[in-house]
């Protein structure tokens, strides 16, 4: 079983794609299952997921070390996640509106 290793942080920094797997594989089941209590949708979180890591990979250089990185890539995700919502019930609002 794989475990965090705050070393996974400096091999990413330094664009070791090995670290930024181990990331990948040890973090995203945690991730992925919190996206999914708050959208509800399997394809929409894996999608979220995909783009959260991405952005993880792409901002890593802002990371500030003495922050939690698990924590740092749960807002990503959050952010994201209530992002792509409220993109949505807006779009059903404007729907409905229409529509009446």
């Amino acid at each position: 079983m794989l475990e965090w290793n705050d070393q996974f942080i400096v091999g990413m920094k330094n664009g070791d794609a090995d670290a930024f797997e181990q990331c990948y594989r040890i973090l995203s089941p945690t991730i992925y299952t919190a996206i999914l209590k708050i959208c509800r949708n399997r394809d929409c979180a894996n999608d979220l997921l995909h783009d959260t890591f991405l952005d993880v990979f792409d901002k890593i250089a802002t990371f500030n070390s003495s922050n939690s990185f698990i924590a740092w890539v749960k807002r990503i995700a959050f952010n994201k996640t209530f992002n792509l919502l409220t993109q949505v019930s807006g779009f059903k609002l404007v729907n409905k509106l229409i529509l009446n």
